[in-house]
């Protein structure tokens, strides 16, 4: 067969497949290790008052003792970003930036959506 010869011993596939399950697993632990860093951020929207990203010791789903500051995040080779929650000392990360018009130290912006779809467009991480 593919993973096992005739004779039952694994074959060069089956050790393919295992270092490829190995790269998933740290891959993952790697993702993990990043979303515990910079947690996702919260939102809220209505038609009325628009949108708004902000940040609390829970956003994300991750229990923190620190809220953090809402930052646009772009992953190493990602080509778009993330809305995260952004430790106070890792504001200075070449992966993290304000969104428009946002006070740096608030714990919530609002967000213009023609500005977001704007910064889409034109924005390209290097």
């Amino acid at each position: 067969g593919r993973y096992y010869n005739k004779d039952g011993s694994p074959t060069k596939e089956w050790y393919k497949f295992q270092r490829g399950l190995a790269d998933k697993d740290k891959l993952l632990e790697e993702r993990d290790k990043e979303d515990a860093k910079y947690p996702l951020c919260s939102s809220h929207y209505t038609e009325k008052d628009g949108g708004t990203v902000y940040c609390t010791d829970k956003s994300g789903g991750v229990s923190r003792d620190w809220a953090g500051y809402p930052r646009r995040y772009f992953s190493p080779g990602a080509t778009t970003w993330r809305c995260v929650c952004a430790h106070p000392d890792n504001l200075s990360s070449p992966h993290i930036r304000l969104f428009p018009d946002c006070d740096p130290l608030s714990s919530s912006c609002k967000i213009n959506k023609e500005k977001l779809d704007q910064l889409l467009k034109e924005e390209a991480f290097h």
